[in-house]
């Protein structure tokens, strides 16, 4: 068999990296030949890709503790080891669907385009959103209050401008003031 245990002693990191990348690549693929998943993919229309092969549940025990054991030497490998084994497994869920999708004769995938339906009738975005985009385009009456806020425009008509005006309120003189304590 293979020492596993004696190659990760290899001093390169970068050959251990490529090379354990490779050898996930390959125990991803010898999973695929178990006899459950050997049954979702082999049908008549792709007997190219058919082996008289299955994995034996023993075999594929050792097979899938051994990818285990890659993939988490491959997280501890720097630089960026973690980064690196989850790039590797995203890639490979990638790989399996890809596969899957082509043994499926490349069903395709678009989507219909949205719609809703009016009065029996079906219309798209664009004639579902008019009235809608009709109204945003129409002028916006003025805003009530010129600086945003109520608050905001009272303080301003007070006479205050700035943070350090706040600071000392009874500075302005005058009924504004006043009303303010009043209301």
């Amino acid at each position: 068999m293979f020492d596993f245990e004696g190659f990760c002693k290899i001093a390169d990191t970068h050959f251990r990296r490529q090379f354990l990348f490779q050898m996930v690549i390959l125990l991803c693929h010898i999973l695929t030949f178990t006899k459950t998943d050997k049954a979702i993919w082999a049908t008549p229309r792709n007997r190219s890709l058919q082996m008289d092969f299955n994995l034996e549940s023993e075999d594929a025990r050792w097979t899938q503790e051994t990818l285990n054991k890659a993939l988490e030497e491959l997280k501890q490998t720097t630089p960026n080891g973690y980064a690196f084994a989850e790039t590797i497994q995203t890639i490979m869920e990638r790989e399996k669907n890809w596969v899957k999708w082509k043994n499926e004769l490349c069903a395709p995938f678009d989507k219909e385009t949205w719609s809703v339906t009016r009065n029996t009738e079906k219309i798209g975005l664009f004639e579902a959103t008019r009235e809608l985009r009709q109204r945003l385009r129409q002028p916006r009456e003025d805003w009530r209050y010129t600086l945003g806020t109520e608050p905001l425009t009272e303080i301003w008509q007070m006479g205050y401008r700035d943070l350090h005006d706040l600071e000392n309120p009874f500075q302005f003189s005058g009924s504004s003031i006043l009303a303010l304590f009043i209301d």
